[in-house]
């Protein structure tokens, strides 16, 4: 689990936008190329992060817990 923060490592120079979700599907957080998003405002739980490429919208879904 993730306590304050997620660390994103992507390869290479690629322009990415990250969508974080809750288990609903409702999204709480987008951000473009920013390695860390700051998660201290979420309550525990289960999370979905998505990364997508925006150049060819290949996108990865990761799921993500957060523990306080």
């Amino acid at each position: 689990p993730t306590v304050d923060k997620i660390n994103i490592t992507v390869s290479g120079d690629l322009n990415y936008k990250s969508t974080l979700y809750d288990k609903q599907g409702k999204i709480l957080s987008i951000t473009y190329n920013q390695p860390v998003i700051d998660i201290n405002r979420f309550p525990s739980g289960v999370y979905f992060l998505e990364i997508e490429d925006i150049n060819t919208q290949k996108r990865i879904i990761d799921q993500i817990i957060i523990g306080k």
